[in-house]
């Protein structure tokens, strides 16, 4: 199945026993809005009720993998602080079935039963260091920059960033990377683990699909249990805890201060 590359924010190919997932908003350095999360959660969804899928992959078009959620979304959540109680409670209501509906990408990513693949290259940022945080395997492209951005906007990390970017490169590392906004280099990520594979920015994506093609030749059960030994069944209360502090820190001047700022 292949998508018109000029209407669909996510294209979806399978090939090879292997479901490849193209975040295609290059001009927004594939930023996700509401569409986007909805076709890739879809897209997870379906690996389920597909046995010919044996891995998946992840990549993004253009110069970057994915620069987080599209700020243009996060400024037309509105501004809860004059709110009524009534109409403040029923606006969190509202925010944070939105902010558990993205998040489900990440436990997708983590529960379904093949291995996943991140293909990256260029800014992997805020919802971005999500999805390949949560990724099983990473091929990293020699201009990869992590970017953890939240501080600059005043919040306090999402799409279980708090949680696996510890566990992926070490509690150090993260800590300076969540309160410093420090970018490692790639030379470091390899060091930490968290690159599978180091590649030139144009082999990131074909290196992931042939390494996608050589998992999903097997032994897909014993890869299937893997994942469920492996699965971390604290995340989906983590995620839970990130909602509940993220629409605190929404509701503060920082916050909305920054956001205009990075808007005007």
């Amino acid at each position: 199945m292949v998508q018109d590359a000029s209407t669909s924010a996510v294209l979806m190919t399978h090939a090879d026993g292997v479901l490849h997932i193209e975040l295609n908003r290059p001009e927004r350095l594939n930023a996700l809005d509401a569409e986007s999360v909805e076709r890739i959660r879809d897209g997870l969804i379906a690996v389920g009720d597909e046995p010919s899928v044996g891995a998946v992959v992840i990549s993004g078009r253009g110069r970057a993998f994915c620069a987080g959620r599209d700020l243009r979304t996060l400024h037309a959540i509105p501004d809860r602080r004059s709110m009524s109680v009534q109409d403040r409670a029923a606006a969190r209501r509202d925010e944070h079935d939105r902010l558990l509906n993205g998040f489900t990408v990440v436990t997708l990513l983590r529960t379904v039963g093949v291995p996943c693949i991140a293909a990256l290259h260029g800014a992997v940022a805020g919802a971005g260091l999500g999805i390949a945080l949560a990724c099983d395997l990473r091929v990293v492209a020699t201009d990869t920059t992590l970017v953890s951005a939240y501080g600059r906007i005043g919040l306090p990390g999402d799409w279980g960033v708090t949680r696996m970017l510890p566990r992926v490169v070490g509690d150090a590392l993260a800590r300076r990377m969540l309160f410093t906004g420090h970018r490692p280099t790639v030379a470091e990520l390899e060091a930490v683990g968290f690159a599978t594979a180091v590649v030139r920015p144009d082999e990131a994506t074909a290196a992931a699909l042939r390494q996608g093609v050589s998992l999903a030749a097997g032994p897909r059960i014993a890869h299937h249990h893997m994942k469920a030994l492996l699965r971390d069944d604290r995340l989906v209360e983590h995620l839970e805890k990130e909602v509940h502090a993220t629409m605190l820190c929404q509701e503060t001047d920082a916050h909305r201060v920054a956001l205009q700022e990075l808007l005007t």
